[in-house]
């Protein structure tokens, strides 16, 4: 009897209800699947907000201002005092897709306060890229403030969006390469 019970969990449906993405292909689900369509990308040398290199190499990044418009308002509903500068831009990146998401699926700020959620997300960044100037210093042998590896630490960006988005639940945030969003639904499941 249990053998059959774990066959129909495995294949018991998944359902998707909105959708949301920040990404250098796309700064929107729209955008990035028309950027797709037409085979066209926005890779570039490391753009200076991100961080300093001497390299030249070509990277794909999210545009400058993490923050879609439409985050800022629903953030706002919910999280008045909410300071952008509190947390990462990976933060900002993922609270775009997320309210994408939430108002491609009919989720209202008052509907999001009323249920509990689960948050599990997939990303192939996680927060690396914020450490770039204590590490450089740390291998340069100065003794830099640990103030960025703190940040860091905190920055968990589920947990972030538990608090910003003022939700209860679990949450999980899977780093595994490309693999991570498809990942972060069999953990979500």
């Amino acid at each position: 009897m249990m053998g059959n019970r774990v066959t129909e969990d495995i294949i018991s449906p998944v359902a998707i209800t909105g959708m949301g993405c920040m990404a250098g292909g796309g700064s929107n689900v729209a955008n990035l699947w028309d950027n797709l369509q037409r085979a066209e990308v926005n890779c570039q040398p490391v753009p200076g907000y991100l961080f300093k290199t001497i390299l030249g190499y070509p990277v794909f990044s999210a545009p400058a201002d993490p923050l879609t418009d439409a985050a800022r308002s629903f953030i706002k509903e919910i999280s008045p005092d909410f300071n952008e500068r509190s947390v990462s831009r990976t933060v900002l990146l993922a609270c775009s897709a997320a309210v994408e998401s939430l108002l491609e699926a009919g989720i209202t700020p008052e509907l999001l306060a009323s249920v509990r959620v689960g948050i599990a997300m997939g990303t192939t960044v996680g927060c690396t890229f914020h450490n770039e100037e204590y590490y450089s210093a740390w291998r340069a042998g100065l003794n830099p403030d640990l103030e960025p590896v703190q940040f860091y630490l905190g920055g968990n960006v589920s947990s972030a969006l538990h608090r910003i988005l003022k939700t209860k639940g679990p949450s999980a945030v899977v780093t595994n390469a490309c693999a991570s969003g498809t990942d972060s639904i069999g953990v979500a499941r």
